[in-house]
């Protein structure tokens, strides 16, 4: 007969307990910095990786990832915060969700 041991691992007492997700609203002043910091611990590319714009043809290397609140550009409420410099010489800022990892 096999028997089976229950492990338990949601343990309440936790050193460190999952923080609360902050809703924020596009009108609240920490808007920017927060949206910004959530999605730069999101992403997973880095300066030198290979992308691809989805849905074109076009392809380059990310130059810079950028932190600063200040320096981004902003379309709908997104932070367009990797400098992607294209085979064409053409440097873009984009949001991660336009690209993906280029196999060339």
């Amino acid at each position: 007969m096999i028997t089976y041991a229950i492990v338990v691992t949601n343990n309440q007492n936790s050193s460190s307990p999952l923080k609360e997700i902050k809703a924020v609203a596009p009108s609240d002043p920490e808007f920017k910095p927060l949206v910004l910091q959530r999605n730069l611990n999101q992403n997973a590319y880095k300066v030198g990786a290979r992308v691809k714009i989805r849905k074109t043809t076009e392809r380059g290397i990310i130059e810079r990832v950028i932190g600063n609140v200040d320096d981004i550009n902003w379309l709908n409420d997104r932070p367009m915060f990797l400098q992607v410099k294209f085979d064409s010489g053409k440097v873009m800022m984009c949001h991660p969700s336009q690209l993906k990892r280029s196999k060339i």
